[in-house]
């Protein structure tokens, strides 16, 4: 699994994880929080890690306020814009495997 894929992911789960908690959160709010614990995780700085939720979706992504609006339609709606997206810009089997985990799991 490629490390930028394997952070994206992390806090698509850390999302899911803390809006599943408390539906009263906003996205963006569980976004910002997911970030920040998986930069303390890998001991990295929260822009090195939003850095990767925008640029490893480029062009699909162009904002971080994009990818809490996709982040929402998932979260709320069930949609799937935010798991083709994902997967179109899986690098390896792995990637691909874990996004399939992911979302079959919502």
């Amino acid at each position: 699994m490629s490390v930028k894929m394997d952070q994206l992911l992390e806090v698509v789960s850390e999302v899911r994880k803390q809006f599943k908690q408390n539906e009263s959160i906003s996205v963006r709010k569980a976004r910002i929080r997911a970030c920040n614990l998986i930069a303390n995780q890998k001991q990295v700085n929260a822009s090195t890690v939003y850095d990767k939720v925008i640029r490893k979706l480029a062009p699909d992504v162009k904002s971080v306020a994009a990818f809490d609006v996709l982040l929402e339609d998932w979260l709320v709606n069930d949609d799937t814009a935010l798991e083709i997206i994902l997967s179109n810009h899986c690098s390896d089997v792995g990637d691909s495997q874990r996004v399939s985990e992911i979302f079959g799991g919502n």
